[in-house]
């Protein structure tokens, strides 16, 4: 009993810590930081997604009161840049782009004004690009994460319980299998679906409604699960299986 809690709490911590690492790697992580204007600080978060029909916006604070500037904004493989003020907040300024149909991608950047002065951010003067998608219900999205991570959970403490003897591999080999099911077939096309916004507009081309990632997952599991009730030296499955999980996750897209 006490083995097999100290195996839980390892899953959950290496869970944690994948799933903090995964939202750090991921390339739909927002571009932050902050910079100094006559040793004043300027921060920003620019994100690369947002789901919602209205306009997206974001926010640069500053210690600068009398700080403007405008976003320039374009389509992708557009050639027509648009550009709009930001509008100011005492010491936040307030940037919009108008709404876009999902899937649309869009390059944008902000140029700041003071003292004469013009700063970009980035600084690099590169583009950050923005995927628009149409508003998750919340449930759908919990549900999704929440059998993600608990697919995630389960998986790793599976191949840990490789240190476990006699241990119940092949029970929660099983539990995980059903809950990597449900994600990729239930949750996951649902999810899909409502980012496209295309609930009650007909059917979603199959390539489209499923992750390459996700897919892998499903494969890798299905296979270990036959090779864990089928060989007698089944225990080494495990960890394998659990250590290319993770390595999915991290470098997929979820």
């Amino acid at each position: 009993m006490k083995q097999s809690i100290i195996l839980w709490i390892a899953a959950f911590v290496i869970t944690f810590l994948a799933g903090f690492l995964q939202s750090r790697l991921n390339n739909q992580y927002p571009v932050s930081g902050s910079f100094g204007i006559d040793g004043k600080e300027v921060g920003y978060k620019f994100d690369k997604v947002y789901c919602g029909s209205d306009s997206y916006q974001f926010l640069i604070t500053s210690e600068i009161k009398n700080l403007e500037g405008k976003v320039i904004w374009k389509i992708e493989n557009s050639d027509k840049w648009n550009s709009s003020d930001l509008n100011s907040n005492g010491k936040i300024l307030i940037g919009k782009i108008p709404g876009q149909s999902p899937k649309t991608k869009i390059e944008y950047l902000v140029k700041l004004d003071y003292n004469n002065k013009e700063y970009s951010i980035p600084s690099e003067n590169q583009p950050v690009l923005l995927t628009y998608y149409a508003a998750v219900p919340s449930s759908v999205s919990f549900y999704y994460i929440f059998t993600l991570l608990l697919a995630l959970l389960l998986a790793v403490r599976t191949g840990l319980e490789y240190f476990n003897l006699p241990g119940k591999m092949k029970k929660l080999n099983v539990f995980t299998l059903i809950l990597i099911v449900v994600n990729v077939f239930a949750f996951h096309p649902l999810k899909t679906t409502y980012q496209l916004g295309a609930v009650g507009k007909g059917a979603i081309p199959i390539p489209e409604l499923f992750q390459i990632s996700s897919i892998l997952l499903l494969f890798i599991w299905i296979i270990t699960t036959a090779l864990i009730f089928n060989t007698k030296k089944y225990r080494i499955w495990a960890p394998l299986a659990a250590t290319i999980t993770i390595i999915i996750f991290e470098l997929g897209n979820f």
